[in-house]
């Protein structure tokens, strides 16, 4: 039996738009007829979940940025006043405050990294700015116990900088399965 449809809901009205074209008047459908017209294709696009960029995630990456100026500066600072001011072996000054240089290489190119496949739903980025993580987990460790002279600022600054790695890692991590889940 034909009846008239007419689709009374937006959800309705995209689902015939997607099946027989805009439904500008009413029209005479069947299911036979619906189930004829519609491919399997058009049935997975309607039905499919996509991954979606993660806001929480670019939060989180945006104020590590600002954070990491500031950590940046700070450690800098002290490492000066700790160069002036105590008795360091022979090296271990250069070392150490050379590592802090080497952190201002690694850190933008992390966070930029874990945006870009954030905001492209691509896995390499992403993984790619987890790879970069360990290192900079490993240096903020390397503030926190292994160095020469340990300050009270060191200890502030390393465990914000290790909270904040540590919540953009996991968040980039479920991201970068979010998307293999999805895409893959």
């Amino acid at each position: 039996s034909r009846r008239l449809a007419w689709p009374s809901s937006s959800r309705a009205r995209f689902r015939v738009g997607i099946f027989f074209g805009r439904a500008r008047a009413p029209t005479v459908v069947t299911a036979a007829d619906a189930l004829a017209s519609a491919s399997c294709i058009s049935l997975r696009r309607a039905t499919r979940a996509y991954a979606a960029p993660s806001l929480t995630l670019e939060i989180f990456l945006y104020f590590g940025k600002l954070w990491d100026v500031a950590f940046w500066v700070l450690s800098f600072l002290v490492m000066c006043w700790k160069g002036y001011n105590l008795p360091y072996p022979d090296d271990a000054y250069e070392a150490e405050f050379a590592l802090l240089f080497v952190y201002l290489l690694i850190e933008p190119a992390r966070l930029f990294l874990g945006s870009k496949g954030n905001k492209t739903l691509t896995q390499g980025p992403l993984y790619a700015s987890l790879a970069l993580a360990a290192y900079v987990v490993f240096m903020h460790v390397y503030y926190v116990a292994g160095q020469t002279f340990i300050t009270r600022c060191d200890y502030a600054v390393n465990a914000i900088s290790l909270a904040f790695v540590c919540a953009q890692s996991a968040l980039a991590l479920v991201q970068a399965v979010e998307v293999s889940r999805t895409l893959g």
